[in-house]
């Protein structure tokens, strides 16, 4: 991509969290005005109660508004700038969890180009190779533009077709709920035991390992990043009263019988992908 990818500059509100870091980096090149949460953490510098005179100037006259915001702060901020925005300009979200917010877009009758990006990676990993969830509930010139420099940085961009956000949401419920919150309880429970790693580590087995390895992941990020994931996320409390249902079946499946259907329905999910995913544990476990 050229330098001159937009033709006019392009507004980012939360530049200086993660997210708005790897948006910025994502649009290297590009003429970027970079705005940032004020001195009140729970507020937007542009939101339905506050009105920054400088932040506004800049959208009325810019090619894309990215909003690298947290869900309160991006609804409050769409308020203001829904009736803003032309048909000619762009607006990007990176909310992880898109139906309240998309909802909220439809019922103000936006009017702009709209890309509603996830991108399925901790914001400080390199996007080459990496998956970024894509749905684009408008199209137009500047949503083209943008999703070809998503394209551009080696991301691999997954499309959703579905723009009300609730299969985009059900996909994260499997992905990032479900998956963290058996992390963290595999975690919780090794405590419960008075669990030492380095005392066992003579006698870790490749499974208990890569669960570890995958525990110890989680500890290099943000609490508040898998905080937002378990209680703001619509389906989480479906995800653990599933989750709590699971372990109580495995805990009645008595008989040789009952075990090897529970073993079936866990394996159910993995469909076509199953005898591929084998061969990568094996892989992994020879490593």
């Amino acid at each position: 991509m050229t330098d001159s990818a937009f033709d006019k500059p392009v507004v980012i509100l939360g530049a200086g969290g993660a997210i708005g870091r790897l948006v910025l980096s994502l649009l290297a090149g590009s003429d970027c005005r970079g705005f940032d949460l004020d001195a009140d953490p729970q507020r937007a510098i542009v939101g339905a109660h506050a009105t920054d005179n400088v932040v506004l100037d800049a959208v009325s006259d810019c090619a894309a508004v990215i909003l690298c915001l947290p869900e309160s702060a991006a609804l409050d901020a769409i308020e203001s700038l829904a009736p803003r925005l032309s048909s000619e300009q762009l607006l990007v979200d990176t909310l992880s969890i898109k139906s309240p917010f998309l909802t909220r877009c439809a019922e103000l009758g936006l009017r702009c180009q709209h890309v509603s990006i996830n991108p399925m990676f901790a914001p400080d990993l390199d996007p080459s190779g990496r998956a970024i969830a894509t749905l684009v509930p408008r199209q137009g010139r500047r949503a083209n533009i943008f999703t070809e420099l998503l394209a551009y940085s080696g991301a691999t961009l997954v499309d959703i077709p579905d723009i009300s956000g609730d299969e985009h949401d059900r996909m994260t419920a499997a992905l990032q709920v479900a998956t963290h919150a058996s992390i963290l309880s595999f975690g919780l429970t090794l405590a419960t035991l008075g669990y030492r790693a380095n005392e066992a580590s003579a006698l870790w087995t490749p499974p208990h390992k890569t669960l570890l390895a995958l525990l110890a992941r989680i500890g290099t990020l943000s609490p508040e990043v898998y905080r937002d994931i378990q209680h703001e996320h619509p389906l989480a409390e479906l995800v653990r009263s599933s989750a709590q249902s699971a372990l109580q079946d495995i805990g009645s499946s008595t008989t040789p019988e009952a075990f090897a259907d529970l073993v079936q329905r866990a394996l159910d999910p993995l469909g076509a992908s199953s005898e591929e995913l084998a061969e990568l544990c094996s892989e992994i476990f020879s490593r």
